[in-house]
């Protein structure tokens, strides 16, 4: 019995240790089988079927971020629009160039939200957060505004050397009713009052009246001009010559020189009787549309 026993204490670990090893090169084998035949599924799905070339797999790209200044994300305007309202130009808030630039600078935003509106097709951008920026830029621009004309109201309150000298406006001749004659008035803007240059009396503008009149012309002319216009009208009127004859004739007989004609022709045209004649082409050929007068064409 010890003899047997000790026999079988002996035997059983080789017997033991040639079944591990067997076991272990029949995983082996197993292992290195499915491995290769994993790679040859691999290697076959990555590959055009029945051919060598391999399938080139695309790269799934990640998706960048995107924004208003650059990829004109409409998502992305309402953040853009605050930033770029907290960079409004600095200045010192007491010169008109620095406001006139910030102004500038925050109409600008107001034509880019407007814009941005007008393509936001999808409705990206909140309605009311668009109304409330643009109410707050507007607002940033009024107070601007309101700054820049007190700085003009004391710019030319400290360039006025003297500020008792009343500022006055000329009027037109009238007649003033007190001196009964025809001279310049002026304007006393301060007091409100029209004086004339004349007598220096003055009438409230409150008790003036608009009444339509025909201005005064005084035109100066020699004898010689004073008699053929009369004798042209005298006799076109008294005579019932034709006027334009009878100016050749008198042209004929003292030879009109070119100024003495234009000047004729103009003094008769002041008093209501114009001769057919084009003022800009004296003794030149009327056949060209080129002066005063349009050339006519039959119809």
């Amino acid at each position: 019995m010890s003899d047997n026993l000790d026999t079988l204490v002996v035997e059983e670990p080789e017997t033991l240790v040639i079944e591990e090893k067997m076991h272990s090169e029949d995983s082996l084998l197993i292992e290195e089988e499915m491995h290769s035949e994993d790679s040859l599924v691999i290697e076959e799905e990555s590959k055009v079927p029945g051919s060598d070339t391999i399938i080139e797999v695309e790269e799934v790209q990640e998706a960048k971020d995107t924004d208003w200044a650059n990829d004109k994300d409409h998502s992305k305007f309402v953040s853009h629009l605050k930033n770029k309202l907290t960079k409004i130009p600095k200045h010192s808030g007491n010169t008109l160039p620095g406001c006139e630039r910030a102004i500038f600078y925050l109409k600008d935003l107001q034509n880019e939200l407007s814009k941005a509106m007008r393509s936001d097709l999808e409705g990206k951008i909140e309605e009311k957060e668009a109304d409330d920026l643009y109410k707050d830029i507007n607002k940033k621009i009024e107070l601007l505004e309101n700054q820049i004309n007190k700085l003009r109201t004391n710019t030319i309150t400290q360039n006025r050397a003297f500020a008792s000298i009343p500022q006055f406006k000329l009027v037109s001749e009238e007649k003033c009713n007190k001196c009964n004659s025809i001279a310049p008035s002026w304007h006393d803007v301060e007091n409100d009052r029209i004086v004339c240059l004349n007598c220096e009396s003055s009438i409230s503008t409150g008790e003036l009246n608009k009444v339509a009149a025909t201005p005064y012309l005084q035109v100066h002319i020699n004898a010689f001009e004073r008699a053929i216009v009369g004798t042209l009208i005298n006799a076109s009127v008294s005579n019932g010559k034709n006027i334009e004859d009878v100016y050749h004739k008198l042209n004929d007989k003292y030879k009109f020189t070119d100024r003495e004609k234009l000047s004729l022709q103009q003094i008769l045209s002041d008093y209501g009787f114009p001769i057919l004649m084009d003022r800009a082409k004296i003794e030149e050929n009327n056949g060209e549309n080129d002066g005063e007068l349009a050339r006519n064409y039959p119809a």
